[in-house]
């Protein structure tokens, strides 16, 4: 890997996002996910999403307006990407040093998937 110049790290989570819908969906089931969603292998994966879960936010989220289903969804894959970005710091003694160095960032942003649009308004240090 010598030679290989990273000045960011980016983290990047978009709108309507699958994973993070089925995450919020299942949120408070006690079932295992691989029974409820028919996929063996997708539990780590909405387990680590739904940490980034206010469990008030999705109280009856299936009976909400489908406009709101998606506001909810997109609020919780927006705080998973900011989760995901501190995840990256705090178990990389690594990516910690060089950011604490100043020699790299580690950033979020969304991809609004109606628009195309990147988003990257408080999800970004302000250096980036």
């Amino acid at each position: 890997m010598a030679g290989i110049t990273v000045s960011q790290v980016l983290v990047l989570g978009h709108t309507r996002c699958g994973a993070v819908t089925t995450a919020v969906s299942t949120a408070g089931l006690t079932e295992p996910l691989a029974q409820a969603t028919g996929c063996q292998h997708i539990e780590p994966i909405l387990r680590d999403i739904q940490t980034a879960i206010d469990p008030s936010t999705v109280r009856r989220f299936a009976e909400l307006p489908k406009a709101e289903q998606n506001a909810v969804v997109d609020k919780v894959a927006r705080a998973n990407v900011l989760h995901t970005v501190a995840m990256i710091a705090q178990q990389s003694q690594t990516l910690s040093a060089h950011v604490a160095q100043g020699r790299i960032l580690i950033v979020g942003a969304m991809d609004d998937v109606a628009s195309g649009a990147i988003d990257k308004n408080e999800l970004c240090p302000a250096a980036c």
